[in-house]
């Protein structure tokens, strides 16, 4: 073979060839041997690879000590032997089962109980303002305002004490639509006139009646 051929193009490519396919056969079998025995076993296994792949790679790499240089071509030869065959006997064995860790402890419901309204009353917001401008509720029951929205935009339901729309008796979280419906579930506030309004669109508005 032509010299510089093989100290030109040989050996630098074929080199890193070599080295790159040794590492993808040391990871595979490696991989298959931690996987089939326990997980303590598998940490002294795999210290012991990567120090005899450091062993072997520093004697390789002795080229003015050849006699040094062959016995780590040779440890790592023994190695490849050794990972591979064990690899295949641990691809036939199978893995390990998983470890099972204590359950963790179901989390807590956070679901919203079911409350049964005394009373309920509907409302629909369409064309930016409600179909209702007045309503009436009986003090202290429980009231479900059933409320539409039929526009594509967001609106909400708000109680309010005054007409300041300053002081909130029960304020529902907006929602979009068109078509969608939500309920507003709320205990009635003592006797007496309140206001509502949509707080995206304050021109929403109507008076309650509690009695």
């Amino acid at each position: 073979m032509n010299k510089y051929v093989r100290d030109r193009i040989l050996i630098p490519v074929g080199i890193p060839i070599a080295v790159l396919v040794g590492v993808g056969f040391v990871i595979v079998n490696i991989s298959r041997v931690l996987l089939a025995v326990n997980k303590d076993l598998s940490v002294v296994i795999a210290i012991a690879v990567a120090t005899s792949i450091l062993l072997g790679a520093a004697f390789a790499a002795s080229p003015k000590r050849p006699r040094r240089a062959r016995t780590g071509l040779g440890l790592l030869v023994v190695l490849a032997v050794v990972v591979g065959t064990s690899g295949a006997i641990a691809a036939q064995h199978g893995e390990r089962e998983v470890e099972k860790h204590a359950k963790e402890p179901a989390p807590l419901s956070t679901a919203t109980p079911t409350i049964t309204a005394d009373v309920t009353v509907t409302i629909v917001a369409k064309l930016t303002k409600f179909d209702k401008a007045h309503l009436d509720f009986p003090s202290a029951k429980t009231i479900d305002v059933k409320m539409t929205n039929e526009d594509a935009t967001i609106h909400n339901w708000a109680l309010f004490r005054d007409a300041a729309m300053s002081d909130v008796v029960f304020r529902g979280d907006t929602f979009s639509g068109p078509g969608s419906t939500k309920d507003y579930i709320f205990t009635a506030p003592p006797p007496g006139t309140y206001h509502f309004h949509c707080d995206v669109h304050p021109v929403m508005e109507g008076t309650v009646t509690v009695g």
